[in-house]
């Protein structure tokens, strides 16, 4: 995992630590914001990305191992996570792999 401190982003010393990654055991990147607000709640915004082509259920299934490494290198309860979103190439093929799909439909 890649920390790379940025400048404040408010005068309250709000820190800032850009995340980049590559998941260790499956094709997927990384790229990430840590916001850590003096006395206040962590906040963790995630893109995650596969970096090989491969059927939309593999895929998925390669993004929920990435995301759980990234989450467990961070010290984040996966379970923390408030809500995803996927981009998808053709929504209307792929929509009931993504209903059917524990990680995508939770």
């Amino acid at each position: 995992m890649m920390h790379d401190p940025a400048p404040p982003i408010s005068s309250r010393s709000a820190r800032v630590i850009r995340l980049a990654h590559e998941a260790r055991n499956v094709p997927v990147a990384l790229r990430g914001s840590r916001f850590a607000p003096s006395g206040g709640v962590e906040e963790l915004h995630l893109l995650l990305r596969p970096t090989k082509h491969a059927p939309a259920e593999r895929q998925l299934e390669w993004l929920r191992r990435g995301c759980d490494e990234v989450l467990a290198d961070l010290g984040t309860d996966p379970a923390a996570c408030v809500w995803r979103r996927f981009f998808c190439s053709d929504l209307r093929n792929q929509a009931t792999t993504l209903a059917n799909n524990p990680f995508a439909s939770r």
